[in-house]
């Protein structure tokens, strides 16, 4: 008999567990979402639109077609921004020039590099200096250059 009512009280016991958790699990509940797209932060620098844009240990953003810097890059310039202005960076994926990329890259990382020129586009290695900035995942190559996801 004291078997039967330990269990009554367990079950019991699972059933109001049950039912004050029913709301966390169970219904429509309306979860706010943002689109993620944009990222707005302040320059550090001259910020030419269209390049890729990366966000510094110091909190500024730099044009992240350099190799000599440490950046998270967050996306694409959407216009020029002055040093110490606003600059609103696009996440999304971009084509860039070419620095050597093949289709076995795709996947990959894509860094920021430059040719023997002097001329900025993407590469899918880190420069020998052991500095680079990785801007994005390669997504697609054409003739017009390299497609990189940029921006988580």
């Amino acid at each position: 008999m004291e078997k039967r009512r330990w269990m009554t009280v367990l079950a019991a016991a699972m059933v109001a567990v049950a039912a004050a958790c029913a709301p966390c699990v169970a219904g429509e509940r309306d979860t706010p979402e943002s689109a993620g797209v944009f990222a707005t932060l302040t320059a550090g620098e001259r910020i030419f639109a269209g390049n890729p844009v990366g966000v510094a240990t110091n909190g500024l953003a730099y044009s992240a077609d350099r190799t000599n810097m440490a950046l998270t890059v967050v996306g694409r310039a959407e216009a020029t921004a002055g040093e110490g202005s606003r600059v609103t960076a696009r996440r999304g994926t971009f084509r860039f020039p070419n620095v050597g990329v093949t289709p076995a890259s795709i996947g990959k990382p894509a860094y920021s590099a430059f040719d023997g020129a002097g001329l900025w586009g993407v590469a899918d290695a880190a420069d020998t200096n052991g500095v680079a900035v990785a801007i994005g995942i390669i997504s697609d190559i054409d003739d017009g250059g390299v497609w990189v996801r940029v921006g988580n």
